[in-house]
């Protein structure tokens, strides 16, 4: 799956509306696309919306808003599994790596060696998917 980016931050409207105190601004490029590594669904919590794991500009792994991406190109990885997991509360599609390993993508963006090496994995055959 891939997503486009349309804006860098929420709007005062969606944080309204999402019960967002967030004042983060996204490192994206407008207009770039970027492939979904995971899909989280967050409901009944403080981030009350869904939530796409991207790699960002400056080479974070991060959740970033669905509302701030249109879809470029729908098609489902074929490497995702639905996840609840029970201690976030929260319904994931996901690879299996981070299944296997809930904090993989914190470790990611922590730049811990083996954590990128298999987060490089993931990435390159997700990435394959769209060729």
């Amino acid at each position: 799956m891939k997503v486009t980016a349309i804006a860098l931050e929420l709007t005062d409207e969606q944080k309204a509306y999402f019960k967002s105190a967030t004042k983060s601004v996204y490192q994206l490029d407008l207009g770039k696309e970027y492939t979904v590594y995971a899909i989280y669904f967050v409901p009944d919590s403080v981030t009350d919306y869904t939530m796409y794991l991207v790699l960002d500009d400056v080479n974070r792994l991060i959740p970033i808003p669905a509302c701030l991406f249109d879809v470029s190109d729908s098609r489902t990885s074929m490497y995702w599994h639905a996840n609840y997991d029970r201690d976030r509360f929260l319904l994931a599609l996901e690879p299996k790596e981070f299944i296997d390993d809930p904090y993989l993508s914190e470790h990611v963006l922590d730049r811990d060696p083996q954590a990128w090496e298999v987060f490089s994995e993931v990435r390159r055959r997700m990435e394959a998917e769209s060729l």
